[in-house]
Order: C-alpha cells, then structure tokens, then sequence
C-alpha cells in the first residue's frame, strides 16, 4: 500500500515512475517488508500518499484517460521483439 501508494504520487506529479525506487524510500519499502518498520509508519506513510493523491487527482497534468490504442501498440511490439530474440516467431 505504501510503495503503490508512492509510486501513484510520483507518477500524477511527474507522469512516469522511476525504477528502482530511489532511495531513501527504497530501503523503507525494504525495511517495511522485513518486518522492521512499524505499522503505524506503514499506515501514516500510507495516509499521507492517499492525501496527496486526492489533491493531485485534480490537478494532474496527465490526461482523465488513458491511450489503450497507444498502450497495446507497445505491448505487442514488445511480445514480438522477445519472441524473436527467442527465436518463437
């Protein structure tokens, strides 16, 4: 809850998501996953990402929806792509 939520803030801020996470949040999704970090961080971090996201919700520069013409274009170009260095196709 707390990386989605994390990465929904960046991706209405910035409209992409950076992979891998970077730091500092980076290790506290890995200390939250370990145990090492409390529920009420994981919680009040998690209040915190769904406050912003409904302010960002109508102020996002991104559009109300989504290219799914675009999106399945690239989706089948990347399956033919690996399937012919696969030798599949």
């Amino acid at each position: 809850m707390v990386r989605l939520g994390l990465q929904g803030v960046e991706l209405l801020e910035t409209g992409r998501i950076t992979l891998p996470i970077a730091q500092p949040w980076r290790e506290r999704l890995g200390r939250l996953r370990e145990g090492e970090l409390s529920r009420e961080f994981a919680l009040d971090a998690a209040a915190e990402f769904e406050a912003r996201l409904r302010e960002l919700a109508h102020t996002s520069p991104l559009p109300e929806e989504p290219d799914e013409d675009r999106a399945n274009r690239w989706l089948v170009r990347a399956y033919q792509s690996t399937w012919e260095e696969k030798g599949w196709l």
